[in-house]
């Protein structure tokens, strides 16, 4: 299952990538954050690991990705592989005087999940949707 969002913001690609790739913002732009810790640096180098705690519709879930591609100012990616399995990127490139900014995540459901392929990739969709938003209103009321 594959979904994709993107959004256009009013900064340039440089300050986006540095407050995406820094874990300490994860809070302030991604609602369902409630904790977020890296065992190395910012937690945007490759092989860096990052520990986050996360609610989804009332429940709580830890979970530990892996940064695995990062391109200054172009390209932050992870994978996850606790709990569920899924493979991520933000593509940022300059638009204007601003920067549009992908995000495209890969799921891989197994076993029952498949049955509920639908509602997860909706719930990833609204979700993913909701974060790019509060990321454009977060940057560019800091411009």
């Amino acid at each position: 299952m594959r979904v994709r969002n993107s959004v256009y913001i009013d900064r340039s690609p440089a300050d986006v990538f540095a407050f995406i790739a820094d874990r300490g913002n994860d809070r302030l732009w991604r609602r369902e954050v409630d904790a977020s810790r890296s065992d190395s640096g910012s937690g945007s180098e490759p092989g860096a690991r990052v520990h986050q705690t996360l609610t989804h519709q009332g429940r709580r879930a830890e979970v530990t990705f892996v940064m695995t591609d990062v391109v200054p100012e172009r390209r932050l990616c992870f994978r996850i592989h606790s709990g569920i399995r899924a493979h991520g990127c933000f593509d940022l490139r300059p638009d204007g005087d601003g920067t549009f900014v992908e995000f495209s995540v890969t799921v891989e459901l197994k076993g029952d999940e498949v049955m509920l392929a639908r509602y997860i990739e909706q719930a990833v969709a609204h979700s993913s949707e909701a974060d790019l938003q509060q990321l454009k209103l977060v940057l560019e009321r800091s411009a």
